[in-house]
């Protein structure tokens, strides 16, 4: 038989091209075993992406700028063996769990209304706060409410917390003194409404806040009261001219050295004199809560209502203000005069808005009251015009307004608030 070379030729590349198709074949990379990672789970802080991620050798992360979101999400990643001529690479979705992630210290500003019949659904919080139950009826005083804040469900967990709301049942009188440096009221005696239970610290700050001052320290311990503008302080010769005569006999036979301010809007406990023996400052802020010292923080001293409250500046730890340890008691001959009454009528004018009609009477009355030294006789005799004034003011009509609560009051009960038995 007569073989057709043609044919044959055709034959052999037939069989050559499928031998050498069967040996590329033989030689292409295979899908490799592997496992895919299990990544420990993560919490959310809006700010972490896939490349904070760790994976094991080999594997890397197909968009590592991505953000992780709290969920049980799935991401690709990339599988790249050793011997990528035998094995291929592959990309497979690995799972990930991102936790939700908890607030810090998240607070709420106090809310606060007259005396009256609420639900926690009257008072409104800020943006991403609600109330535990908004129909809860908050009682009289000073409460504590549940609320939780969420700004941010779909990566955090609530955060829970107590809101305080207020609902003023009471009035205090209170003022701020630096008598004892010649430098009269800081706030000058008046009326400030109160949720029974409060503590004198938190009514101390709502007059501060509500008279444009602030303070350094804490409520348990005041250090200074900042933005009180004593103008000629931060001279110590002119410090030294305000000073009673038998404070400064003190500071002379203690060697203690009499100081300017550092700054004439700060009144700090670290002014005025310091005793360079000890290394101490005498100076400071006191208080009393009707003419005594309470021996507590103010964070700790509950106020009920009707109160005289007077936050005072001392430099002789207390004895100049008559309610010190005593250091000084021997050099300090002027009279202690109980001031809580006189303050107790001040803040009665301020209420009802009559000082500025009282003129020259209440001006005299305010310095008299603020005299280191002044006798109770001089004292009462300065008031006595005070009421007279008042008197012709009102032409004999009964007071409407009045302290605490709404007492029936009139003029004549007032004075007797005043009547210098103390």
């Amino acid at each position: 038989m007569k073989i057709d070379s043609k044919k044959l030729l055709i034959l052999f590349a037939v069989i050559l091209t499928l031998a050498f198709a069967a040996a590329l074949t033989a030689c292409e990379p295979v899908e490799p075993k592997y496992e895919i990672p299990d990544l420990s789970a993560v919490t959310y802080d809006g700010e972490k992406t896939l490349a904070d991620i760790a994976l094991p050798d080999g594997w890397t992360w197909s968009a590592p700028e991505t953000v992780l979101t709290a969920a049980v999400n799935e991401y690709p990643a990339v599988f790249t063996p050793q011997d990528i001529k035998k094995y291929k690479t592959v990309t497979v979705n690995v799972p990930l769990t991102v936790n939700k992630a908890d607030y810090n210290g998240i607070t709420h500003a106090y809310l606060s209304a007259d005396d009256g019949e609420y639900t926690l659904a009257d008072f409104e919080l800020d943006e991403h706060f609600s109330w535990g139950d908004g129909a809860e009826v908050p009682d009289s005083g000073n409460g504590f409410y549940r609320a939780k804040y969420n700004a941010d469900p779909a990566n955090y967990n609530d955060y829970e917390l107590l809101v305080n709301v207020k609902l003023f049942d009471g009035e205090v009188v209170f003022a701020a003194e630096a008598f004892s440096i010649g430098a009269g009221y800081i706030i000058a005696p008046g009326v400030y409404k109160i949720a029974s239970g409060e503590t004198a610290a938190e009514v101390f700050l709502r007059a501060l806040e509500q008279n444009g001052l602030g303070y350094i320290g804490s409520a348990a311990q005041i250090k200074a009261v900042t933005g009180v503008n004593l103008a000629g302080y931060d001279n110590a010769d002119f410090v030294k001219s305000k000073l009673h005569s038998d404070i400064l006999a003190a500071f002379e036979d203690w060697e203690i050295e009499i100081l300017g301010l550092g700054d004439i809007d700060v009144l700090s406990d670290s002014e005025i004199c310091y005793d360079p023996l000890f290394g101490l400052y005498y100076s400071g802020w006191m208080y009393t809560v009707d003419g005594k010292l309470p021996g507590v923080g103010m964070n700790e001293k509950a106020l009920l209502g009707g109160e005289t409250f007077r936050f005072q500046y001392t430099v002789t730890w207390g004895d100049d203000i008559g309610c010190g340890f005593k250091m000084f008691s021997d050099y300090l001959e002027y009279e202690q005069v109980d001031r809580d009454g006189y303050t107790y009528y001040l803040a009665y004018i301020n209420f009802n808005g009559y000082a500025e009609a009282l003129g020259e009477a209440y001006a005299a009355a305010v310095e008299a009251i603020s005299t280191i030294g002044i006798t109770e006789s001089e004292l009462n005799g300065v008031f006595e015009t005070l009421i007279a004034a008042e008197a012709e003011l009102m032409e004999g009509e009964e007071i409407s307004a009045s302290l605490f609560g709404g007492a029936a009051q009139n003029k004549f009960w007032f004075i007797e608030c005043v009547n210098y038995e103390h």
